[in-house]
């Protein structure tokens, strides 16, 4: 709470000076300011409560602060990182007195969000005074530093479990405690906007309560029920508690009612975690799990058929039980790409395998037979030596921090090229375009350890897209790299132009991505400051989630849209990034992690998350002003809980999601 707070201050400050009374700043006069410097004042701290990114705080402190002073003043902010997704919010008994060094601000916040706790809808009201002290240098610079800061416990909380269309009642509870975390609350009840009824909640309930800045403290409230609204939308209900001082309280309950737009598909494999869609040249929808690599095929959308399992196809290979399908892709052949990885350790060895299997797409009846093992990754790690079982001739290795030396590093995405070729991806050594067609399989390969000027900023490439000109477009680590394949040369596009990063630290930053994945891949949260590393300290830089690129997608109009981990959607058009097309949590998006990207035949950009689903409509011309509109699908929605790591649109109007609970289907119609 406190970085929305500094951010908002100094914000408003270094913009509203002027109304504030404040002159240059060599001839600062401070003095009392007005009603409308107040307004606009709260109004900028109401907008600006929503930003989540914590460079921005960094970008508008005062020059003079520099140095440890700047990394002190930073410091409370760095491991912050918002879990939820707002849908109302409200400053309630604003006060701000403006005295001749520091400036003091006393406010309720009211707040509705989902996914607070364990439920889908939640209100919660607290009380927040602090004062920022304000003083001027020498050389006329104003400073501003927070002299108090208190965020009391006088609060009521109010939840709601999640209300789809067809529902009859929802319960709802509501908990209230005073400034010293004791529950105080006497009566509530619950009215309908325009309605004269209360409807009185009757039962105790005790729980934990989960502050949004504090530890959960143990509280007793009162439980009840009211009819659900039958119409999908945003709802409102007053919420009238009297608390144990006589007080009587009416607060604004927001809640969403879901229309359950998304439908579980059965698949007879209720065990599969899904990790891979496509679909072929023919229209035919293609799905990949675990369990081995299983394979899976509808021809309709309605029924599906298990084609093979790599495993029992590839016997040589002994293939470990948790190998999966990660990426599918059909290239200009129309022939099927399945990328699979899988691994195994115990106290003796650690083996990974992977590569890229092919078949022949357009065979109707496809048997074990008729797949061929493409490339052959077989690394074995043993406790004094290693044993590779791969290709004689493999690109891509990795340096390790602990063993001190170069390890082959499995790829784990693909992308076709107009030429049958296909653009090897998701290693941690660099890419390669690879050919099965001529002698150089691989060619070109792009690693910043070949030591050429003209090499891929990072050897972290999870994604990549190819442009209407045929560049192509690298996502890494380090922002985006185009390779312009007429001129050979690649070009790198960071969210902060002219950024430097020390490359001597890129093996630690590589590492850094992957510790992301994997806390996203085991569906936990995430914060700024992950493990053992703290990115401020580890690479004297502030972290700037909008370069970590996972994901892309290029739309009928020729943008590129790339998601990141952290940091939302950038966008490109003709060769320039449009920063008014930047979008994330605070313009609507269910999740600024983006794992999956798609686009349908309306052109609407689909987005899969941790979290669940965005859809992006309304987009506006090429070179216009980007307009906007964003829905969301969630559990509440009829789509499994956790990340959506594939989205497939098929020629019928339907949208598929794939996750690790399953298939589930959208129908545009809806």
């Amino acid at each position: 709470m406190k970085k929305y707070i500094f951010i908002l201050l100094i914000f408003s400050f270094l913009n509203y000076n002027d109304l504030l009374g404040f002159t240059s700043p060599g001839e600062i006069k401070p003095s009392k300011a007005s009603g409308v410097a107040i307004k606009n004042f709260l109004d900028t701290f109401e907008k600006a409560f929503f930003e989540e990114d914590i460079d921005l705080l960094g970008s508008i402190i005062s020059p003079d602060i520099t140095g440890k002073e700047k990394e002190d003043f930073l410091a409370p902010f760095e491991n912050l990182f918002s879990q939820y997704n707002f849908i109302s919010f409200k400053l309630d008994k604003r006060k701000i007195n403006f005295g001749k060094n520091d400036i003091e601000v006393s406010a309720k916040i009211i707040q509705t969000a989902e996914d607070i706790g364990n439920a889908i809808n939640g209100t919660q009201t607290y009380d927040i005074s602090f004062k920022i002290g304000r003083k001027i240098t020498a050389n006329g610079v104003i400073i501003f530093s927070l002299a108090s800061y208190e965020e009391k416990l006088n609060t009521i909380v109010i939840r709601n479990e999640g209300i789809r269309k067809d529902s009859k009642s929802s319960e709802i509870k509501v908990f209230s405690s005073d400034s010293n975390g004791a529950s105080n609350i006497l009566s509530a009840e619950v009215n309908f906007l325009g309605s004269k009824d209360w409807i009185k909640l009757e039962n105790e309930v005790t729980e934990y309560i989960h502050f949004i800045a504090k530890k959960p403290i143990l509280l007793k409230g009162l439980k009840g029920s009211f009819k659900a609204p039958s119409l999908a939308g945003i709802h409102i209900i007053n919420i009238r508690t009297k608390i144990i001082d006589g007080k009587t309280i009416i607060i604004p309950h927001t809640f969403r009612v879901s229309d359950k737009e998304i439908e579980s598909v059965e698949t007879g494999n209720a065990d599969v975690s899904f990790g891979a869609s496509a679909k072929d040249k023919n229209g035919t929808l293609w799905f990949g799990g675990d369990g081995g690599g299983k394979v899976f095929r509808s021809d309709n959308g309605e029924t599906f058929n298990e084609v093979f399992n790599l495993a029992e196809c590839l016997p040589a290979k002994n293939l470990p039980d948790n190998t999966r399908i990660e990426d599918i892709i059909f290239d200009s052949l129309n022939r099927g790409h399945l990328i699979f990885y899988g691994r195994e350790e115990n106290e003796k060895y650690a083996r990974e395998v992977g590569g890229d299997v092919v078949f022949n797409a357009i065979k109707e009846n496809i048997k074990c037979a008729d797949i061929s093992l493409l490339i052959d990754f077989d690394n074995t790690e043993y406790i004094t030596y290693l044993e590779w079982k791969g290709d004689e001739v493999y690109p891509f290795y990795r340096f390790d921090n602990k063993l001190k030396e170069m390890l082959p590093s499995p790829f784990n995405r693909a992308l076709p090229a107009d030429d049958g070729s296909i653009w090897l991806l998701g290693s941690d050594g660099g890419v390669a375009n690879f050919s099965d067609s001529r002698d150089g399989r691989y060619n070109p390969v792009f690693s910043r350890r070949l030591g050429s000027i003209n090499n891929i900023s990072s050897n972290t490439v999870p994604t990549a897209t190819i442009d209407m000109k045929g560049n192509v477009w690298f996502g890494t680590v380090l922002g985006v790299n185009r390779y312009g394949i007429n001129k050979g040369k690649i070009s790198l596009f960071t969210y902060v132009p002219d950024r430097k990063f020390d490359a001597s630290k890129l093996d630690t930053l590589e590492e850094y991505f992957n510790e992301i994945v994997s806390l996203i891949q085991s569906n936990k949260n995430l914060s700024s400051g992950l493990g053992d590393i703290n990115f401020k300290e580890t690479f004297g830089i502030d972290l700037v989630k909008e370069d970590f690129i996972w994901s892309s997608a290029i739309d009928n109009s020729g943008r590129l849209w790339f998601g990141t981990l952290g940091g939302g959607i950038r966008v490109f058009e003709n060769g320039k990034e449009r920063k008014d097309m930047h979008l994330t949590k605070q313009n609507g998006l269910i999740s600024n992690i983006i794992l999956s990207m798609a686009v349908d035949d309306n052109n609407d950009i689909w987005v899969g998350t941790e979290q669940g689903v965005s859809v992006i409509k309304g987009k506006g011309a090429r070179g216009q002003k980007a307009k906007v509109k964003i829905q969301n699908f969630s559990e509440l929605d009829g789509l499994g809980n956790g990340p959506v790591w594939d989205i497939t649109p098929d020629d019928n109007g339907n949208i598929w999601f794939v996750t690790d609970k399953g298939i589930f289907k959208y129908t545009l119609d809806n």
